[in-house]
């Protein structure tokens, strides 16, 4: 029995909160439709890295890593069954990167680490 199951038994009205997430939804304009790919013949539908959960994003140590949780199994599996010269797997890297947009976004995070860590936040 968690903490929780305790506290739902006390019917206590909701709390006040800073922030909900349980209601937060993405701004439209940042919505992007998925970056599709061929591949020797087959297209490969990739999804948005900023859907990738959190927990995950900590173990992707480089863009590569980043395959298994943007692609669905079946994808994955076909794309590492291919013999794709290096050049053709940084191409790819790189549509991908720019159609998300992730250059920007990765320094706009770390402006914002810097800042935090400056500000003590």
């Amino acid at each position: 029995m968690s903490n929780d199951d305790n506290v739902s038994d006390l019917n206590l009205p909701p709390e006040e909160v800073d922030f909900d997430l349980d209601t937060a939804e993405k701004d439209p304009e940042d919505v992007k439709p998925p970056f599709r790919t061929r591949v020797n013949g087959r297209v490969l539908t990739f999804g948005s890295p900023e859907d990738v959960d959190w927990q995950d994003l900590l173990l992707i140590q480089s863009p590569v890593d980043l395959l298994q949780f943007v692609l669905e199994t079946k994808d994955l599996r076909y794309l590492r069954e291919q013999a794709l010269p290096g050049w053709k797997l940084g191409k790819l890297m790189n549509a991908f990167s720019e159609h998300y947009d992730l250059e920007s976004r990765m320094k706009q995070a770390q402006r914002q680490a810097a800042l935090a860590e400056r500000t003590g936040r």
